[in-house]
C-alpha cells in the first residue's frame, strides 16, 4: 500500500528548520540589541551593514572572474 502525503520526515525537517531560524533570529536580535546599547544607532547599523558589504564585495570579485556565457 502506497502512502499519500508528505510523510513524517518532511514535517520533522520543516519543524527543525523553523526552530533553527527562530533561534538564529533571537541570537541576531540579542546581538543587535547589545550593539545598539554599546554604540548607538550608527554603531548597530555598522555592525549589520559591514558584513553585508564585505559579502557583496566578495561576490562581485568572484562574478568578475567567472567567464561570461
Amino acid at each position: 500500500m502506497e502512502e499519500e502525503g508528505l510523510g513524517a520526515k518532511f514535517w520533522f525537517v520543516l519543524l527543525g528548520t523553523v526552530v533553527l531560524i527562530g533561534i538564529g533570529g533571537l541570537v541576531l536580535l540579542a546581538f543587535m540589541s547589545y550593539a545598539w546599547y554599546a554604540w548607538g544607532l550608527f554603531g548597530a547599523l555598522l555592525v549589520v551593514i559591514a558584513p553585508l558589504v564585505v559579502l557583496a564585495m566578495i561576490k562581485d570579485r568572484r562574478d568578475r572572474r567567472l567567464p561570461v556565457g
